[in-house]
């Protein structure tokens, strides 16, 4: 697993921000910038589709912040997003995980040519295959169907048996995630990248390259 940044101490962030745990929000309890005042919805989002926040000028993930404003630790692992939607914070789509887990429970690729997560269509011999890697990395027996919808049958019966809850068949389910349903951040109240500095630092905040940031994931 790729290492990931320490977060700051929890009294730090919980003196800084607010986290709701049914929608997924997180706050600013202090004026974060002149254009981000207390009460702003804290977080930018990125192309990869997380949100991430600034703090004493380093950028954070925000979804790892939360974690650590709701339980006091930093999480183990990577904080999985149960859905697949990297900005979807509610507490009860995330999840602490392996880097591997984190990885089953992502979405069919946009290049599949059969549109299924795990199954390639074998031209020559006119079958449908299956690819699917166990807890430990290794590569599960395949089998060969003349079906599509076969090869998906066993191969959901697999990823049950190997993946547990974290399987996922790379399909996603909205399940009401706020910004489905209408509800974004008021972009008049965010700033990128609005930053809190330490007293006695004098520039107004730095904005780092996405090569710091250390937990990115395609969902």
């Amino acid at each position: 697993m790729k290492h990931i940044k320490r977060l700051p101490d929890t009294g730090r962030l919980r003196s800084l921000l607010k986290y709701e745990p049914k929608t997924g929000g997180v706050f600013w309890l202090v004026n974060a910038a002149s254009s981000v005042p207390t009460g702003s919805e804290a977080g930018t989002l990125g192309p990869d589709g997380y949100l991430r926040v600034s703090i004493d000028g380093e950028m954070y993930a925000l979804h790892r912040v939360i974690w650590k404003l709701h339980y006091g630790t930093d999480p183990v692992g990577v904080v999985d997003h149960r859905d697949g939607i990297g900005s979807d914070n509610r507490l009860e789509q995330l999840r602490d995980s392996t880097q591997r887990q984190n990885l089953w429970n992502v979405s069919v690729s946009k290049n599949s040519k059969t549109g299924l997560k795990g199954v390639v269509f074998d031209a020559k011999r006119q079958v449908f295959q299956v690819n699917i890697k166990d807890s430990n990395g290794r590569r599960a027996p395949q089998g060969s169907f003349p079906t599509i919808a076969a090869a998906k049958s066993h191969l959901d019966d697999l990823r049950r048996s190997l993946h547990g809850e974290f399987a996922c068949d790379g399909g996603r389910r909205p399940s009401g995630h706020p910004m489905l349903l209408g509800r974004d951040v008021d972009d008049a109240h965010r700033a990128p990248f609005a930053a809190i500095r330490p007293v006695g630092m004098a520039s107004a905040g730095n904005i780092i390259s996405a090569g710091d940031i250390t937990e990115i994931r395609s969902s």
